[in-house]
C-alpha cells in the first residue's frame, strides 16, 4: 500500500488500494475540507512535494491565477489515488481526531457526595450542543479565580450530559472554592476538550489503564468508550489509591463484573502521604505481575508526575514503545 507523508506535520498513513487521498485522510482522523467529492468544487488541495501524481489530480490549470510553478504543484485530494508514495503539504491541516476546543454553558444537573472527599458532578450541554470530546480528554471549568480547573471528562462520549470526578480535601483551598462556586450556580462555563491522551479508534491489542486517584475517571471514559465501540480485547485496569476509603467508585466497577476481558486491580497503601514511596510503588508492583502480550498493548496513565514517568519507564521495558504510552503529565510536565 502506498504510504502519504503528510508536511509540516511529518505524518505518515496508509492509503488503501484505489483510495483517494481525501478518503485515506478522513479514514485517519483528519479534517479535510471537501464539498463535492468529484473535482469540481476545488477545495480539497494541497501541495505536491514528492512523487507521481496522477494527471487527473492536478489542479487545472484554467483556474490558475498565475500558472506559477506553486500552482502547477497543487493537487485534488479528491482525485488523487496514488500508485506509490508520496508526499503533499497542508499548512493549516490540524493533527489527526483533532477536536477544536470550544466553550458552552452547562446546566449543574446534579452533585453527589461520595468517599474520599469526592463528588461526582455531572453537567448538561445546551440543547442542539452536543459537546464533542474524544475517550480519555478533558474539561476546563471557567470560573473566576480559578485558573487551573481541569477536570477528566468521565464519560464517553455521544450524550449531552458528562460526568466530573472532583476531590476537594479539607484545606484545599482552590478546590473547595470550586466545588462552592458549583453548588451555588445552576450553571457553568466550561472549555472543550482539551488533552491528547484519548482514544478516537479501538486498538487492536490489550489496553492498560492505570491511575490513582480521581485519575480513574479518565480510565472510566476509556473503558465506556472501548466497550461502546464494540471493542473486545482485554482491558487491564489498575486503580491505586492511599486508603481503602478513597475507593469512591466501587459501584461502578461492580456493575463492570459480568465483563469477562476485564482484569480489574485495586491496590491501597493506607498510608498518610501521596509519595510514590508508598502506594505508588505497590501500584507499579501490580502492574509488573500482569499476564499479557506487552509489545502490542497501548497504556494509558493518570497520576502524579512521579508516577506517570516511574510507571511509563517500566512500561518502556516491557517493550512499550512511547508512541504506546499515553498520559496527560507528558503534556503539561514534560521531563
Amino acid at each position: 500500500m502506498p504510504t502519504l507523508t503528510i508536511h509540516p506535520l511529518m505524518a505518515r498513513i496508509e492509503c488503501h488500494e484505489a483510495e483517494t487521498l481525501l478518503d485515506s485522510l478522513r479514514r485517519h482522523g483528519y479534517r479535510v475540507p471537501h464539498a463535492c467529492r468529484n473535482g469540481v468544487c476545488h477545495i480539497c488541495t494541497a501541495d505536491w512535494v514528492a512523487g507521481e501524481m496522477p494527471d487527473k489530480a492536478r489542479y487545472p490549470s484554467s483556474l490558475s491565477r498565475t500558472n506559477s510553478q506553486a500552482d502547477q504543484a497543487l493537487v485534488l485530494l479528491c482525485q488523487c489515488i496514488p500508485k506509490d508514495d508520496c508526499e503533499i503539504t497542508m499548512p493549516d491541516l490540524k493533527p489527526a481526531h483533532f477536536i477544536e476546543p470550544v466553550e458552552l454553558t452547562c446546566r449543574i444537573e446534579s452533585i453527589t457526595a461520595w468517599s474520599g472527599s469526592v463528588f461526582g458532578v455531572t453537567l448538561e450541554a445546551p440543547a442542539g450542543k452536543l459537546p464533542e470530546f474524544h475517550a480519555g480528554q478533558y474539561v476546563q471549568l471557567l470560573i473566576d479565580g480559578q485558573e487551573g480547573a481541569f477536570f477528566s471528562l468521565a464519560s464517553a462520549p455521544g450524550k449531552r450530559s458528562f460526568e466530573l470526578h472532583i476531590q476537594v480535601v479539607p484545606g484545599h483551598e482552590s478546590a473547595e472554592k470550586i466545588l462552592e462556586a458549583l453548588q451555588a450556580n445552576s450553571t457553568v462555563r466550561v472549555r472543550l476538550p482539551m488533552g491528547k491522551a484519548f482514544l478516537a479508534e479501538a486498538p487492536r491489542g490489550p489496553v492498560i489503564l492505570a491511575a490513582a486517584g480521581t485519575g480513574f475517571a479518565q480510565m472510566k471514559s476509556l473503558y465506556e468508550w472501548l466497550r461502546a465501540s464494540g471493542y473486545l480485547g482485554d482491558i487491564h485496569l489498575f486503580w491505586g489509591v492511599r486508603k481503602t476509603a478513597e475507593f469512591y467508585a466501587l459501584p461502578t466497577l461492580s456493575g463492570w463484573e459480568d465483563d469477562p476481558n476485564l482484569y480489574c486491580h485495586t491496590v491501597s497503601g493506607d498510608l498518610s502521604d501521596n509519595e510514590w514511596q508508598g502506594h505508588h510503588h505497590e501500584l507499579l508492583r501490580v502492574i509488573g505481575m500482569a499476564n499479557l502480550d506487552w509489545p502490542t498493548a497501548q497504556a494509558f496513565i493518570s497520576g502524579s508526575p512521579a508516577m506517570v514517568y516511574a510507571l511509563s519507564d517500566e512500561l518502556e521495558k516491557k517493550g512499550l514503545g512511547a508512541a504506546q504510552i499515553h498520559s496527560d503529565v507528558f503534556e503539561y510536565a514534560p521531563r
